[in-house]
C-alpha cells in the first residue's frame, strides 16, 4: 500500500517480508542508515524512531526472518497438518486401531470425509469434548465463560461439525458460518460462526472467530507481523495491522459499507447479520460488541455501558483485544 492511500489513519508502520532479503536484515541490524525502505512503509519520523535502538531493529529483523521461513515452508507445513489430522480421523471412522486393521484385511476400510460433522481438526482430535457442563447454572458468569471457551474450541472445526454441535449437542440456534476474505493476502483466511443461546435471559448471541491454526503459515505470519496503524479514534493506540486486515480492512481503509459483490469481509458481513437480528427482535434495545471502535469510526450508534439486554462474546483462541481494536503495542 502506498503512502498516498493512507488517509484512513493518522500514522502507520507496515513491513513486507517478501520484499526483504537476508542482506537487508543484516543492514537493518548493523547499518540502519544504509538500508533502503523498500520493505518498510512508514512516515520518515516513525521509521527513524523504530530503527533508533538495536533492540527494536532486532525485533523487526527477527519477525521478518521468521515470516520468511514460514512462507518458505507453507506447502510442507500444510501437508504435515493434513497427515497428522487425517490419521486420527481414519482411526475414529473405523472404530479404532484393531478395527482399522480388520477393515483393511476385509477391504471394508472407511475413509473419513473432511467436510462431515464427525471429522475433527488436529485440536479436536486431541480433545474430543464438546459438551457443556450441565452442573453450571444458566445465565451466570461461569456459564458464559464456559460457553465462550467451548465456542473458541470448536471454531477450529469445519462448518458441518460446528453446526452439529450447536444444534444437536448444545440445543441452541445456529445462525451462520462465515469464511471471509483478506484483501491483503488475497485469500479466505478469517473464519467465524454465530449462534444464539435462547435459554439465557436475555438471549445471548455469540460470535466466535477461529484463531491461529497450528499448520497454517498464513496464520502464524499474521501473528508475527509487527505492522500497525493508528486510527482517528480517541484513547486507541497502535492497532495490529494483521488483525485489522483479518477483520476486513481494505486497500482504501474502512469504507462505511462493503460494496464488493465477490468477497465477504468479516466485519461487514457479521455486522449486517447482527443488524438484521436486532431489527427482528424489538426487545433488544442496547448493543454491546467488540466491533465498537470501527462502528464509532463509521458513526454507528452503539453503547458500551449497558449490557442488560444483549451481550456479544467475540471469542478467540488468541489475542482477543487485538481484534477488539483496543490493543496498544509498544514501539
Amino acid at each position: 500500500m502506498s503512502k498516498t492511500n493512507m488517509k484512513f489513519c493518522d500514522s502507520y508502520f507496515l513491513v513486507d517480508p517478501t520484499k526483504a532479503s537476508v542482506f537487508d536484515l543484516i543492514l537493518l541490524l548493523f547499518f540502519p542508515n544504509l538500508i533502503s525502505a523498500r520493505f518498510i512503509d512508514s512516515p520518515p519520523d516513525t521509521l527513524n524512531s523504530a530503527r533508533r535502538s538495536f533492540a527494536s531493529r532486532w525485533m523487526i529483523a527477527l519477525a521478518i526472518f521468521l515470516q520468511k521461513v514460514l512462507l518458505f515452508i507453507t506447502t510442507p507445513l500444510a501437508f504435515i497438518g493434513r497427515i497428522v489430522t487425517y490419521w486420527p480421523n481414519l482411526l475414529t471412522a473405523n472404530g479404532g486401531f484393531f478395527n482399522l486393521i480388520l477393515n483393511l484385511l476385509t477391504e471394508k476400510k472407511k475413509k473419513p470425509d473432511e467436510s462431515s460433522a464427525t471429522y475433527a481438526s488436529f485440536l479436536g482430535c486431541t480433545d474430543r469434548r464438546v459438551e457443556l457442563d450441565q452442573k453450571i447454572e444458566v445465565d451466570t458468569i461461569e456459564y458464559k465463560s464456559m460457553l465462550s471457551m467451548m465456542a473458541s474450541k470448536i471454531a477450529y472445526e469445519n462448518k458441518s461439525f460446528i453446526t452439529s454441535v450447536v444444534k444437536n449437542t448444545w440445543k441452541m440456534d445456529f445462525v451462520g458460518y462465515y469464511d471471509c476474505y483478506n484483501a491483503f493476502q488475497e485469500k479466505n483466511l478469517t473464519q467465524a460462526f454465530v449462534f444464539k443461546a435462547s435459554d439465557t435471559n436475555p438471549n445471548l448471541i455469540v460470535v466466535s472467530f477461529r484463531g491461529t491454526e497450528l499448520f497454517s503459515s498464513d496464520d502464524w505470519c499474521t501473528d508475527l507481523d509487527i505492522s500497525w496503524y493508528v486510527y482517528e479514534l480517541k484513547n486507541v493506540g497502535k492497532v495490529h495491522a494483521g488483525f485489522s486486515r483479518a477483520l476486513g480492512l481494505q486497500q482504501n481503509g474502512w469504507p462505511k459499507e462493503n460494496i464488493s459483490l465477490i468477497h465477504q469481509y468479516a466485519y461487514y458481513t457479521i455486522r449486517q447479520k447482527l443488524r438484521d437480528m436486532l431489527a427482528r427482535d424489538k426487545n433488544l434495545k442496547n448493543l454491546a460488541f467488540v466491533f465498537y471502535e470501527i462502528c464509532h469510526l463509521h458513526e454507528i450508534n452503539v453503547r458500551y455501558n449497558k449490557l442488560s439486554y444483549l451481550e456479544f462474546f467475540f471469542v478467540l483462541f488468541k489475542i482477543v483485544l487485538a481484534l477488539a481494536f483496543v490493543c496498544e503495542t509498544s514501539e
